[in-house]
C-alpha cells in the first residue's frame, strides 16, 4: 500500500517476501510512547499508564499479526521493547543510536539477544526511537542495523530547538540468500490540517532555519527521506 505523507513512501502492517519455497511476513507497528512496565516516567504528560493487562494485549497482537520482522516507532528503550517482545524467549530487537547518544554510549543501535540484559534509560525524560524486531525461530536474518542521521531535522518549538528522530536502516536476510534493506522512519506528527510548503521539499534542511510550524518540519524531511529511500524501501509511521 503506498501512503501519501508528504513524500511517497512503502507503509504496511503486513507486507509479504517471497523466497525460495517461504513466504516471509514484515510488520510495521508505531506502538505509542512504549516504556517498560513500572517506568516512573513517561514520553507525555499525560501519557496513559500501562497495566499488565496493557502489555499482556501488546503481546496478543504481536502475535496476531505474526510477522517475521517487526519494524517499530515509539519505543523508548531496549527494556520498553523488551516488555513486548522478550529476548528471554528467543526476540531479538535493535533501537535507535540516538538512545546509546543519550545515555552516554559509543553512538550506534543497540541490539540485544537471547543471554543479554535489555537495558533500561536512565536519563531524566523519555524520548521515542525507531527499532526493529525478530521474531524467535524465524528463518530470517537481522543482518544489520544502522543510523540514518540525515532525517534528524531540528524545529522550532515555541522558542526551544528540538531535535527529530533519525531513521533506522536495517537489512535483513532470507535462508536463500538475497537481503533486503528496510529504512525504518517516524516522521514528524502535527501537521494535519495546514498546507505543506513544496519550496521545502527541495529545501535541504541542514541549510536553512529550523521551522517552527509541524507541516514545514515535516517537509524539509523530504530530502534526506528522498536520499534515504533510494537505498531502502520504507515502512514508516507519523506521530
Amino acid at each position: 500500500m503506498l501512503g501519501r505523507l508528504a513524500c511517497v513512501i512503502l507503509i504496511g502492517m503486513a507486507v509479504p517476501i517471497q523466497a525460495v519455497a517461504a513466504d516471509f511476513t514484515l510488520g510495521n507497528w508505531n506502538i505509542q510512547t512504549l516504556v517498560y512496565p513500572g517506568d516512573p516516567k513517561t514520553v507525555f504528560p499525560d501519557d496513559h499508564i500501562r497495566s499488565s493487562q496493557d502489555y499482556a494485549d501488546l503481546v496478543h497482537w504481536r502475535d496476531a499479526v505474526s510477522a517475521d520482522v517487526l519494524f517499530l516507532q515509539e519505543a523508548t528503550s531496549p527494556a520498553a521493547l523488551d516488555a513486548v517482545f522478550p529476548v528471554a524467549q528467543g526476540w531479538e530487537h535493535c533501537i535507535s543510536g540516538q538512545f546509546a547518544e543519550a545515555e552516554g554510549q559509543s553512538i550506534a543501535p543497540v541490539c540485544t539477544k537471547k543471554g543479554m540484559t535489555a537495558i533500561k534509560p536512565t536519563t531524566a525524560t523519555r524520548v521515542q526511537y525507531p527499532a526493529v524486531a525478530l521474531r524467535p525461530n524465524s528463518q530470517l536474518k537481522l543482518i544489520s542495523a544502522a543510523d540514518y542521521k540525515p532525517l534528524d531535522v531540528t524545529f522550532d518549538d515555541n522558542g526551544t530547538i528540538r531535535r527529530i528522530r533519525w531513521g533506522l536502516d536495517v537489512t535483513i536476510q532470507s535462508p536463500a540468500g538475497p537481503t533486503l534493506r528496510v529504512l525504518d522512519v517516524h516522521l514528524k506528527s502535527g501537521c494535519f490540517d495546514d498546507f505543506i510548503s513544496f519550496r521545502l521539499w527541495n529545501t535541504d534542511p541542514a541549510t536553512g532555519q529550523p521551522a517552527s510550524r509541524a507541516c514545514d518540519t515535516l517537509a524539509s524531511r523530504c530530502i534526506p527521506l528522498g536520499n534515504g529511500s533510494r537505498r531502502a524501501r520504507l515502512p514508516a509511521s507519523r506521530g
